[in-house]
């Protein structure tokens, strides 16, 4: 197996934390927003292989990386009691991905954006034990690979045709701690 000729990558991120503490209002004081989201760039020239079709468009050679999403998104909200209690919302998307690379671009397969949402609720006893009860993936959304058939850059039912479809289900976590420092 050879490797591709070249590639290159780059990206930038965006992060943002806003909590309320200054709020009149008591709901909001113990609010904490924040956010991040990362914009990446890739290609990789795979001009050097072979392709079996005997017309071939040359953006077919430059792609992005397997794998590599063009954007990720995370969005989260925290409330803090003064109790020692914190409730955690968090959701997380990206853009189209190549997750399999074929011998031309009618045989990529893209695994096609999902929504995660994750909440969790965590409780500090004596201020050395700490609970946590997390639940995973509350949506559940089916996994979906496909080839664009179309090439619209997104998933179409009854247009694209699936490769692999499946759902991981949600997961449910309790987990303990103890902090040996304070």
């Amino acid at each position: 197996l050879d490797n591709a000729k070249s590639a290159v990558t780059g990206g930038v991120e965006f992060e943002a934390r806003v909590g309320f503490s200054e709020s009149t209002s008591n709901v909001l004081k113990n609010l904490t927003a924040f956010g991040n989201l990362a914009v990446i760039y890739s290609r990789v020239d795979q001009s050097n292989f072979k392709v079996t079709q005997t017309s071939v468009d040359s953006t077919i050679y430059k792609t992005p990386l397997q794998g590599q999403s063009p954007y990720v998104l995370n969005l989260g909200l925290t409330y803090a009691t003064s109790k020692d209690l914190t409730f955690t919302l968090a959701a997380n998307t990206y853009g189209r991905r190549i997750a399999l690379v074929g011998t031309n671009e009618a045989y990529f397969v893209y695994e096609d954006p999902r929504i995660v949402i994750d909440g969790s609720v965590t409780k500090v006893f004596n201020k050395k034990w700490t609970t946590k009860l997390t639940w995973g993936d509350i949506l559940a959304q089916d996994l979906i690979f496909y080839y664009d058939l179309n090439k619209d850059g997104g998933y179409n039912e009854g247009k694209d045709e699936i490769f692999e479809k499946y759902r991981r289900g949600s997961t449910i976590s309790v987990s303990v701690g103890y902090n040996f420092s304070k």
